[in-house]
């Protein structure tokens, strides 16, 4: 039997699939009342696996206070048991990660002796994805969007916590529960619009639904009118809380993760740039465009230095496009930047904490000053460093010198970081810094020879399939 919906045709809710195969359960009017205690009043966003809802408590414990439920797979007893242990444990480690209030579990409307695990989280307001994509967001509250990402990723590593699946999906906008907390649900409403619908239909009108496909699917309304100034960061899914297998979203997959090995502080350092990226360019990513995500990165790794910054560059400022995030000067910087950290040596990579401090320098991603053709601001140095296993050691503030701009003929003195000891590059520079501190050291490895490049591309044949590349595929 077929069934369709205008939304999950159009990619605007979750698949029908998930439906018939009984993964995700079905709430097809609302408000809807969930168990004793909640009664959902809107959608909050869905994925491959669960659909996640605003609620209002309605028990005497939680009268009137406002939570994020996400309805996702089964999972057994034993499984559900550990699971909040885990949540627990992390969210005492990091204020960034939801804190998740309580599990419970409802019956399948597939199957009756299945059932589907609810988590209930703090409302936390649209995901980074979601905001970038609908809301455009200025240059500047674009940059303050990436310092937070890496901000919070840096708190977490801190404490030796990794996101095993990294994505834009994963970081939501803040919320203050102050907000949120006295309004009534006539007011939600008033803010996040009403809940837009469509009806599934199956291939003959005659033809009755079954059970566990609901009869209307939701348009995910996000809580952006909630969404404070400091454009603060919330993380969610550090643990895993499904019995689907588990998956890494392929655009944000570093090289290593798509040949099959674990998720590291590493990996997700490159997962970071491709966020980052996604984040000042209003949606593209580096490695997704019109490829499969392996070979896009191999045919990135194929080209030699200048090569691999004009890959990036055109990733960031894209002549076909309707309109440009960045201007030319602009995108250059950011694809020197990610170029530092696109590197297949996960050693190699930069820690968050120095890629902040780039982005936090009011030289990098200058604005062109007014009434000027060109950026006089261009030559940043930045210290992204190799990343340690561990990254709790405090960080001590930048150091500041003086130093000549090279990047003109008429000298003038500008204020850039000084280098730190161990962790050292430039980037982006217009020319070659003679400082011996910041160049590669002899004899370690970059990039591979053909060979190994033969090798490590014959292993990731494995991870591409027939699916186009723009679903952004789990592996």
């Amino acid at each position: 039997m077929t069934f369709r919906c205008e939304l999950s045709d159009n990619g605007k809710a979750e698949s029908l699939q998930g439906y018939v195969k009984g993964v995700l359960f079905p709430i097809d009017s609302l408000p809807y009342k969930l168990s004793e205690k909640y009664r959902i009043i809107t959608k909050l966003g869905y994925g491959g696996f669960s659909t996640v809802w605003l609620a209002i408590g309605i028990h005497k414990d939680n009268l009137g206070r406002w939570f994020a439920i996400k309805i996702s797979q089964s999972t057994s007893a034993d499984e559900q048991s550990q699971l909040k242990k885990e949540m627990k444990r992390l969210e005492n480690k990091s204020s960034r990660i939801v804190p998740c209030i309580e599990t419970f579990r409802i019956v399948s409307s597939y199957n009756a002796k299945q059932t589907h695990l609810c988590l209930v989280l703090k409302a936390s307001g649209p995901s980074v994805k979601e905001y970038v994509s609908n809301k455009n967001p200025t240059f500047d509250q674009r940059r303050l969007i990436a310092i937070n990402c890496t901000k919070a990723l840096m708190d977490l590593h801190k404490q030796n916590i990794f996101l095993i699946d990294l994505s834009s999906g994963n970081f939501l906008m803040k919320i203050h529960s102050s907000d949120i907390r006295e309004l009534s649900e006539t007011q939600i409403e008033e803010k996040v619009g009403v809940c837009e619908s469509k009806p599934v239909e199956t291939q003959h009108a005659s033809i009755k639904l079954p059970e566990y496909i609901p009869k209307r699917i939701y348009k995910s309304t996000p809580l952006y009118s909630l969404v404070g100034e400091e454009l603060d960061i919330d993380v969610i899914d550090v643990v895993p809380h499904s019995s689907a297998p588990l998956g890494r979203t392929q655009a944000y997959s570093s090289p290593e993760v798509l040949e099959q090995k674990p998720s590291t502080i590493q990996s997700n350092i490159w997962g970071l740039g491709c966020l980052i990226c996604e984040i000042m360019t209003l949606g593209e990513l580096p490695f997704e465009d019109g490829h499969y995500v392996p070979s896009a990165q191999d045919d990135y790794f194929d080209e030699d230095e200048k090569g691999k910054i004009k890959y990036l560059s055109k990733v960031c400022h894209n002549p076909r496009k309707r309109h440009h995030t960045l201007d030319i000067d602009q995108a250059k910087d950011v694809a020197k930047f990610l170029g530092k950290i696109f590197v297949r040596d996960p050693a190699s990579r930069p820690t968050a904490e120095t890629i902040l401090d780039c982005l936090k320098d009011p030289k990098f991603l200058g604005k062109k000053p007014s009434g000027s053709g060109k950026r006089k601001d261009s030559a940043v140095s930045l210290s992204p460093g190799p990343v340690k296993n561990s990254t709790s050691k405090t960080s001590s503030p930048p150091r500041y010198k003086t130093t000549k701009d090279v990047s003109h003929s008429k000298s003038r003195t500008i204020v850039v970081p000084n280098t730190f000891p161990t962790d050292t590059i430039t980037l982006p520079d217009r020319k070659k810094s003679s400082n011996p501190a910041i160049q590669p050291k002899k004899g370690t490895a970059t990039e591979s020879t053909g060979t190994e490049q033969k090798e490590r591309k014959n292993s990731r044949r494995g991870a591409e399939s027939s699916e186009p590349s723009g679903a952004r595929r789990k592996l």
